[in-house]
């Protein structure tokens, strides 16, 4: 917000808001059309700038812009018919069962109870429930760090002092099921990088634990990309770049500091992911950028200022959040002109001035590494309008009478009866807790000296029934 408004005290930053979206106003806080036309001016008479120009068309890009509605079934059934016919395998009925179960039950994450009536509240709770259904098991959490431990044997077989040190969504827990890991070697002492990269990639092909081995060293960060066997998890592995630790440090502290950042990071991550939008290499946004993306979004949040420019806590409903998140992004930010950034309090930029502003692509998002100042996490999101274009999609479903009232609400925005990911973790949720009951049974039912209660409880059982065998037999002979 502008220094005059109590936020963060910033020169010569144009209008935050694109000019086709200057009276709308957020929802979580008393800001009306007025606050958001004031701000983010630059200092005296000098004009405001404003986004005049659209955002490049289809046609200029030269690609599919299908990016909000799912492919149609047709698109994505594969022809299963052979020659002895087309019969389904054993497990493509069981996960064709599941669907078909959970379609007429519901979304596989918790509802709220039907007597909430708030639709904010409602949509509060559902995002609660849905972080805690995507959010890794115990089991999952140990498969991860196996799978790296197993790696690090062998970095180490190589580089006795060198240390592999996992980042990115590993490291702060908001990984998906299906998230790479990224991990780096420092302090190997290897001179050269590219040959650092072909020898981790050697000793793993001549252990047997990779596949897919990919040594990619033109990258402006060299990188080594393969899949553990055993694991089936995809590593990322760099060589002494320790930024990445280092943001990591950042982004637990800010989870820690932010506690609504988690559960909104998963919502929008699985989001993006539905539509293919959760990759750089795609042009999408990246775990990295999208963290910082939110974290700078709940510190400008206006519901932290009063209208007088003093601070105040930040909304506490996740729903308002949310839907606040899909619209700055979606539809307010003036993002050829103004980036965004955690640092410093969270606060915008003028693009130009931070040497953020891409001449050839200057419809890109900006957003700033708070580790690194001088790196722009969103340059190479060059699919930057497809994910604008979703968000608002996405907004504008959050808030639609129709949707609000129903049971569900981020099944509006979360396709989960096309997402196999999501059908199959609520086998494998429903089945860790099935172990966990059964594994807390037995220990409650253990006797002093930890024996199994089992064969306990089956002579019990055979007890009683010798005992109910013989009062029927009784009753029979009575009654004859």
């Amino acid at each position: 917000e502008s220094g005059r408004r109590g936020g963060a005290t910033m020169d010569n930053v144009p209008l935050y808001v694109r000019e086709d979206a200057r009276n709308a106003s957020f929802l979580g806080s008393s800001a009306l059309a007025s606050d958001v036309r004031d701000v983010m001016r630059a200092e005296g008479d000098r004009e405001t700038v404003l986004e005049t120009e659209k955002d490049p068309t289809s046609e200029e890009l030269g690609e599919d812009v299908d990016y909000i509605a799912f492919p149609d079934e047709d698109e994505q059934a594969v022809d299963a018919a052979t020659e002895d016919g087309d019969a389904q395998e054993p497990e493509e009925e069981v996960y064709e069962q599941e669907r078909t179960r959970q379609e007429r039950d519901g979304p596989p994450w918790d509802l709220p109870p039907e007597t909430i009536a708030s639709p904010w509240l409602r949509l509060h709770e559902e995002v609660l429930a849905f972080a805690r259904f995507v959010t890794p098991t115990k089991q999952e959490r140990n498969a991860r760090e196996e799978a790296v431990e197993r790696v690090r044997q062998v970095v180490e077989s190589i580089w006795k002092n060198a240390q592999l040190q996992v980042f990115g969504s590993f490291a702060t827990g908001l990984y998906l099921p299906t998230s790479d890991i990224d991990a780096v070697i420092l302090r190997s002492g290897c001179r050269q990088v590219q040959d650092g990269l072909r020898a981790l990639a050697n000793a793993l092909s001549r252990r047997g634990m990779a596949k897919n081995v990919q040594v990619i060293s033109k990258a402006r960060v060299p990188i080594i990309k393969f899949q553990e066997k055993e694991s089936g998890f995809q590593f990322d592995i760099s060589f002494d770049v320790a930024n990445g630790p280092q943001a990591a440090q950042f982004l637990n502290k800010w989870l820690q500091e932010i506690p609504q950042v988690r559960p909104i990071c998963l919502v929008v991550k699985f989001f993006l992911q539905q539509r293919e939008l959760n990759e750089v290499y795609t042009g999408g946004i990246g775990s990295y950028a999208l963290l910082t993306m939110i974290v700078a979004f709940l510190k400008t949040h206006p519901s932290r200022r009063n209208r007088l420019g003093n601070r105040k806590s930040l909304e506490g409903s996740l729903g308002v959040l949310l839907v606040d998140f899909f619209r700055l992004y979606g539809k307010l930010l003036n993002k050829r002109n103004v980036g965004i950034t955690a640092s410093e309090g969270g606060m915008f930029y003028n693009k130009e001035e931070r040497n953020f502003l891409n001449d050839g692509r200057p419809y890109l998002l900006s957003v700033q590494d708070p580790v690194d100042s001088d790196n722009d996490l969103a340059r190479n999101s060059y699919n930057i309008s497809k994910v604008t274009s979703a968000f608002d999609f996405a907004f504008q479903m959050l808030t639609t009478p129709k949707i609000m009232s129903s049971s569900s609400i981020l099944e509006s925005i979360l396709d989960w009866k096309r997402d196999s990911l999501l059908i199959e973790r609520a086998e494998l949720i429903k089945a860790s807790m099935l172990d966990n009951s059964l594994a807390e049974a037995k220990h409650e039912g253990e006797g002093v000296n930890g024996e199994d209660p089992t064969p306990k409880v089956a002579k019990s059982r055979k007890r009683k029934g010798k005992r109910r065998k013989g009062e029927n037999s009784q009753k029979k002979q009575r009654k004859d």
